[in-house]
């Protein structure tokens, strides 16, 4: 809270009114059609920190990153056997984790893909998966760093998944195990 001399305050306290002027609102839509096969269905899809690259999961099972403006797609991966759940970026963009059917957690690395400019049907970047995890249950999935990712199943369990990157994954470890309310006394 900041408080200014009413001869300061340029609203003269009037904040009640669309402070902006028309500048975030229209009267009518905008709406562009992004260029992806419409035999696939989205689960769920995610913007990066800075707003620039859309991250897209299928219910068959695909991850897709799409450039903001304009809707182009960046790089298209079949990620995991079936619906994509959950998806998180980290804040740079360059990596993304996914819980899907599956029963998987899948950490894949965005690189730049070498046959840009070469291949006429190659697009900009590729996914390259770095590691990955069985988790039964699992639904939700959360990327906390380059190193830690935090998943969520379906009978209440937080998984915490990490480890090497070039070595296979370790048996993920459980943290958080709900309690059951049948041992207190009441």
């Amino acid at each position: 809270m900041a408080w200014l001399p009413y001869d300061a305050d340029a609203y003269k306290g009037e904040y009640d009114k669309n402070l902006f002027g028309a500048r975030f609102y229209a009267d009518y839509a905008n709406a562009t059609k992004a260029d992806r096969p419409a035999d696939q269905g989205i689960s769920v899809m995610i913007t990066s920190d800075d707003g620039k690259r859309l991250f897209v999961a299928s219910q068959e099972g695909f991850l897709e990153m799409w450039e903001v403006q304009g809707f182009k797609m960046l790089a298209h991966i079949r990620a995991n056997k079936g619906l994509v759940y959950s998806i998180s970026p980290n804040s740079a963009g360059d990596l993304v984790a996914t819980a899907s059917r599956d029963g998987f957690v899948r950490l894949y690395q965005v690189r730049p893909d070498p046959n840009f400019n070469i291949k006429p049907d190659s697009l900009q970047y590729q996914f390259a998966e770095v590691q990955n995890a069985p988790i039964p249950e699992v639904h939700l999935v959360e990327l906390l760093d380059n190193d830690t990712i935090l998943a969520g199943t379906s009978d209440g369990k937080i998984v915490v998944v990490s480890g090497p990157r070039d070595v296979p994954t370790p048996p993920a470890v459980p943290v958080v195990t709900p309690q059951s309310n049948d041992d207190h006394d009441y």
